[in-house]
């Protein structure tokens, strides 16, 4: 997937407050990381990211789509869609 950079900045924005032991910036190819390649993409942190995809960007995720929401190309896709 190749992702631009207006929407990769925007994962960026989203996920960096709940993934606070990632370093997004250091990461050369943050497209293909999945949750066990993040530190601290636990439950707790999915229903965080869920909640902030929804708020930042005025959607509502259904259930498939959350569940379905295992890699950084999967947030990619959302906020894509959503921009």
């Amino acid at each position: 997937m190749n992702a631009d950079k207006n929407v990769l900045d925007k994962v960026v924005e989203i996920l960096s407050p709940i993934l606070i032991d990632v370093d997004f910036h250091e990461i050369d190819d943050i497209v293909n990381l999945g949750i066990d390649d993040l530190p601290g993409w636990d439950s707790f942190a999915h229903f965080q990211i869920v909640i902030a995809l929804e708020t930042s960007l005025g959607i509502k995720l259904n259930s498939e789509e959350i569940f379905d929401i295992k890699t950084i190309s999967n947030v990619i896709s959302i906020v894509s869609d959503a921009m």
